[in-house]
């Protein structure tokens, strides 16, 4: 009856009505407050014996402030070690451990970080780690090496012995791992069998790996048959370790379509350290693999999650359909990508913040268990001439010297700070629609959390562009707002990323009535009385 009174109270005609229950059926809340350690990404340890000019204030405060986000449940933040970088690209090769490790080895340009270089890292930002082992260019013997590299505590192991002598004395806390980084792209390595440093190609500069030659990971069976000889290497070497299988980029496309590539997929996905599929999503880039056309559009930067939303949910039809149905993990996302290299012209602009609050609210919704913003630690350094860093990734940047936050950590602070344990369906009623390429979306997009003790929060993104909007909440009897923040840029697309103020609300018997200014984001706190 509260909710009814709600919607008459609120008669104006362009107020829009939100209902939430916190004391309705929920959902565990994913991990999503992590971070995709992306190429151009270079640290230190105090007195580095090799790079020192690595470790600059501005990285170790952007470090610092990184780690100091958490996830539900005060969780830490995840870094993953990826991506392209590890498997190589375009047929150049990835990492090697072994590399990096060498006792007699001279500093580079081109370098890469060290296990030592990036456990201090980790440790540093107190991140829960997340580890990507070399597919397109590697052995599954080598994964399971560079696992014992990390994890191992027995000195008189060769490969202990190797990073302890560069100063990493303690093995790194580390039981995820990723076989391979978008593997099923024409772009990754071991995609093809002619790569110069492909696995399959028995002419590889560095031989390949023999028993897979001629059988290049284009093929979704060959992969999985050599994804689960990685799986079982690495478990041998770390009972603990649970595994992740690339699956596709956001189009859904890998491998053709979602069920072929689980039907190849299925003998390695049966495997009991499997645990999660892997979706990146890179959301201009997606979209225009789906024939979207215009990349620059507000409502694919703030509302294109509403494209792929039935191919999420569809997803997870196929998987739930598995007798031992694996999580999604979206260990990439970024508005833009690589492909929009030279292309995205909004990369210092709010239009990157109200685009990661987009994606962010959509996984919340769909039960994703781990969302992963994609960056560069090069806040410094950004215009590196890195292939694989864009000038969007690093949240931080030097400004006239200073260290300031870019609007993709200011609103991953913002969704952080109001991340509970369990997450809420959140019902819409006369929220208006609005077009996009191809897809409608609501102009309001809101998931809800609660901790299950009595407090609650909504994250509410105002995708429109023009008009400031009126929200009536409803909620429960018992139930109030007891706070609420804004992050309000001054356009969708402003070179600006504004400070997080607070929002003013008017309670009312049946909840809270506000207003958000256009292309803006919204917290509020709830308690029950």
């Amino acid at each position: 009856m509260i909710w009814l009174i709600a919607l008459s109270c609120a008669a104006d005609p362009d107020t829009m009505h939100l209902r939430l229950d916190p004391d309705g059926a929920s959902t565990p809340t994913g991990r999503l407050v992590g971070w995709n350690l992306g190429r151009g990404s270079l640290y230190a340890l105090p007195d580095d014996p090799l790079h020192p000019a690595w470790r600059t204030e501005a990285r170790t405060r952007a470090l610092a402030e990184m780690g100091a986000l958490s996830g539900p449940g005060d969780a830490r933040p995840i870094l993953r070690f990826s991506g392209l970088q590890i498997d190589g690209v375009m047929g150049a090769d990835g990492y090697h451990w072994e590399t990096w490790a060498a006792p007699d080895r001279a500093p580079d340009p081109s370098d890469n970080l060290s296990a030592a270089q990036l456990m201090a890292l980790m440790a540093e930002a107190d991140a829960e780690p997340r580890i990507t082992v070399n597919f397109g260019s590697g052995t599954a013997a080598e994964a399971a090496d560079y696992v014992v590299h990390l994890t191992g505590t027995d000195p008189s192991d060769p490969r202990v012995a190797a990073r302890q002598a560069w100063g990493a004395a303690a093995p790194l806390e580390v039981s995820t791992f990723e076989v391979g980084n978008e593997v099923y792209g024409w772009w990754n390595t071991g995609n093809s069998a002619s790569g110069d440093f492909s696995y399959a190609n028995p002419a590889a500069a560095n031989g390949g790996d023999p028993a897979w030659h001629g059988r290049p990971a284009s093929d979704p069976g060959d992969f999985a048959a050599r994804a689960l000889a990685y799986v079982e290497a690495v478990a041998a070497v770390h009972p603990d370790a649970r595994l992740r299988l690339p699956l596709s980029q956001a189009d859904f496309a890998g491998w053709g379509d979602t069920a072929t590539a689980l039907d190849a997929l299925a003998p390695a996905l049966a495997h009991p350290a499997v645990d999660a599929v892997v979706v990146h999503h890179y959301q201009i880039d997606d979209a225009l693999a789906l024939g979207v056309e215009d990349r620059d559009a507000p409502a694919l930067v703030m509302a294109g999650t509403a494209l792929f939303a039935p191919r999420y949910a569809a997803l997870r039809d196929a998987l739930d359909a598995l007798p031992e149905p694996p999580g999604v993990a979206v260990t990439e996302y970024g508005v833009a990508g690589f492909f929009s290299r030279g292309q995205f012209d909004l990369g210092d602009t709010a239009a990157v913040g109200l685009g990661c609050a987009d994606l962010m609210i959509a996984y919340a919704q769909w039960g994703i268990e781990e969302a992963l913003l994609h960056m560069a630690l090069a806040p410094d350094d950004v215009d590196a001439g890195e292939v694989l860093l864009e000038a969007w990734y690093p949240p931080h940047k030097v400004v006239d010297g200073q260290l300031v936050e870019m609007p993709s950590f200011t609103v991953t602070r913002l969704f952080a700070d109001h991340l509970l344990a369990r997450t809420l369906p959140v019902e819409a009623l006369d929220v208006p629609e609005a077009e996009g390429e191809g897809y409608t979306y609501p102009l309001l997009h809101a998931a809800g959390f609660t901790d299950g003790a009595g407090a609650a929060t909504l994250v509410v993104l105002h995708r429109g562009l023009d008009a400031p909007a009126t929200l009536a909440l409803a909620l429960p009897r018992g139930w109030a707002v007891d706070g609420a923040v804004l992050w309000a840029p001054s356009d969708w697309d402003a070179p600006e990323n504004p400070p997080i103020q607070d929002l003013d609300w008017r309670a009312a018997r049946w909840g809270a009535e506000l207003t958000l200014p256009p292309h803006s984001v919204a917290a509020l706190s709830l308690v029950s009385r």
